[in-house]
């Protein structure tokens, strides 16, 4: 009996002291956090102004607008009416990322008429472009119109979109 109550009370003491560790811990962690929280607050400067630096000429406000304006722009280019031999080979697709983008790109190419996505083009850096591409999805002689859909994505390759742009093409397959 008396090994029993010490079997008992030494396990009743391993338990109270896990407990005072396990909070000790959790005060800790929550100390931490909080702290963090704290040093990652940020404030709005109270004497901060809203508008424009006074004393810019229009000619700087017109600059510093387009200036803008060009930086979020997505200028794409693609043949609007490519040419493939066949239903399996490469056509003239043309696609180029001009140097001037600041966004990488990837070109989907969905038909008009099924809303089925015949080609994807992988992502293409500004100052890269594909002059050649077969279509992923054969298909017979004829034309077909599409739609070349842009998507330009946030660099460096962070596969954050930052939009959309899209053009109409008519695709021909010759034989």
């Amino acid at each position: 009996m008396i090994r029993a109550f010490c079997g008992k009370k030494w396990t009743f003491l391993l338990i109270i002291i896990l407990l005072l560790i396990l909070a000790i811990c959790g005060g800790m962690l929550y100390r931490l956090t909080r702290q963090n929280k704290e040093e990652n607050t940020l404030e709005r400067e109270l004497t901060a102004e809203m508008g424009i630096m006074p004393g810019m000429s229009e000619d700087e406000i017109r600059d510093r607008l387009n200036r803008k304006a060009a930086e979020s722009m997505l200028n794409i280019s693609i043949n609007p009416v490519p040419e493939f031999a066949d239903g399996r080979s490469p056509g003239n697709l043309q696609i180029e990322n001009i140097p001037g983008n600041n966004y990488a790109f990837t070109v989907e190419v969905i038909r008009n008429d099924t809303k089925e996505t015949i080609l994807k083009a992988g992502l293409i850096d500004p100052g890269y472009y594909v002059k050649d591409i077969a279509l992923d999805t054969e298909l017979p002689k004829g034309e077909y119109v599409c739609l070349a859909k842009f998507t330009a994505y946030a660099p460096p390759d962070t596969g954050t979109e930052i939009g959309q742009a899209g053009t109409q093409i008519v695709i021909k397959i010759l034989n």
